[in-house]
């Protein structure tokens, strides 16, 4: 059985190819940190002439009537991510938004 959210990952890394199609996007990475393995929704390879940039990207597919908005504790989920494995840019992507402290805590 596949894992729930599979097509929403695979919607947002299908626009995030589309808005950068110099890039490279993976599926369900699984890559070493240093407190073990870690998965990443989406790995971006951004690489141009001078510059290579690494990012993740974590999707949200939420039931907006059962669990409601992503909260404070997945913007601080993924800022450890991104410090562990240096990366260095973190995108988060919810269908069922986001509360006003995750909004704040991500400034």
């Amino acid at each position: 059985m596949p894992k729930q959210g599979r097509a929403y990952e695979e919607a947002v890394a299908s626009i995030f190819c589309k808005l950068f199609p110099d890039s490279d996007v993976s599926r369900s990475v699984w890559v070493e940190g240093p407190d073990g393995r870690r998965e990443l929704d989406i790995q971006v390879r951004v690489r141009d002439k001078i510059h290579s940039q690494f990012g993740l990207i974590e999707c949200k597919d939420f039931d907006p009537q059962k669990t409601g908005p992503v909260g404070i504790s997945y913007i601080d989920a993924l800022d450890s991510k991104r410090r562990d494995l240096n990366a260095t840019f973190a995108m988060i992507c919810s269908n069922s938004g986001f509360t006003k402290d995750a909004i704040n805590k991500a400034r």
